[in-house]
């Protein structure tokens, strides 16, 4: 933000300068700010035609819910559920962890994971309009966000 757009150009003269603040609105995790529930789903679906006929060939989606919460002592719950496949064929999952949780220079270990794994976390909050977004990237699988 800024007091006008003089002085937002002033600051930013081009795309670039803009560009450079790419990873600023990131901000430390500490234990007393996660104490609560925090959630997150998503979905995503895809239908298929026959690229000669044009029939339709059905429709395939993914959707996922996520649950974590963290309590005052440490301790934390997290569930996962969702589903993925061809639309009336698809695969269900369930998942309920509970362990503890520790920070440390931006990362969060949670105790308990999948086959009693710890599994670590680049933790970091990002601000918006709407309030604080929590992220949570699994080191080892950074495709896990």
């Amino acid at each position: 933000m800024a007091p006008s757009f003089a002085a937002f150009q002033k600051e930013f003269p081009n795309i670039e300068a803009v560009g450079r603040m790419y990873g600023y609105n990131k901000f430390a995790v500490k234990a007393t700010d996660l104490v609560g529930t925090w959630k997150e789903s998503s979905s995503v679906a895809g239908q298929y035609y026959n690229s000669i006929t044009g029939a339709y060939a059905g429709m395939n989606a993914v959707s996922s819910a996520h649950s974590f919460t963290f309590n005052r002592d440490g301790t934390y719950t997290s569930t996962h559920a969702g589903a993925s496949g061809f639309v009336g064929s698809q695969q269900f999952y369930s998942q309920k962890y509970q362990g503890r949780m520790t920070l440390n220079n931006w990362q969060m270990s949670l105790t308990n994971r999948h086959n009693n794994r710890t599994e670590v976390f680049e933790a970091y909050f990002e601000m918006t309009g709407a309030g604080p977004v929590l992220h949570l990237i699994q080191v080892d699988a950074r495709g896990i966000h």
